[in-house]
């Protein structure tokens, strides 16, 4: 079982070392972050499931039971979105549209991050910062970082 946040890390960004480690390795993510938002990404890095930590004892024992014995777990939420989205094509979160490095600056300008602060949590450059929150602004079709803040609030992802 693996956060999605941890001290000094990513688990997004470590999932593909691990893999690579322990190919077989079943990796169920634990987490208290929104499912509709991260569920879908760490799917696609390769993890076997995902579960929010709020989840029922029976969901969690489900869970574990599903990765060792099928090799995955889906809630049935997930199931639904991978339903959709296989179906209609278009995520229902607009906040899905974003790569996991837009995400990840789209949080730090809804934390109250300036471009600079994002520079240095990120080690990027001014220009490429500047490039990240013009996609961003543009794939959600906002133009103020009190509209981002309000998706944030909207999708519960603050």
């Amino acid at each position: 079982m693996l956060d999605v946040t941890f001290p000094d890390g990513n688990s997004l960004a470590v999932i593909p070392t691990i893999k690579k480690i322990q190919p077989n390795l079943k990796i169920l993510i634990f987490s208290g972050h929104d499912e509709d938002i991260y569920a879908m990404r760490y799917l696609q890095a390769g993890v076997n499931g995902y579960l929010h930590k709020l989840s029922t004892e029976d969901e969690i024992k489900a869970a574990i039971s599903d990765v060792i014995t099928f090799g995955r777990y889906f809630s049935r939420n997930i199931q639904e979105k991978i339903t959709n989205n296989y179906i209609f094509k278009k995520p229902q979160n607009p906040l899905e549209q974003l790569s996991n490095r837009e995400l990840e600056i789209s949080r730090l300008m809804v934390e109250g991050y300036g471009n600079i602060e994002i520079c240095a949590a990120l080690d990027l450059q001014k220009s490429t910062v500047s490039t990240y929150k013009n996609r961003i602004f543009e794939k959600l079709q906002i133009e103020h970082i009190s509209e981002l803040i309000h998706l944030f609030n909207l999708y519960k992802e603050v």
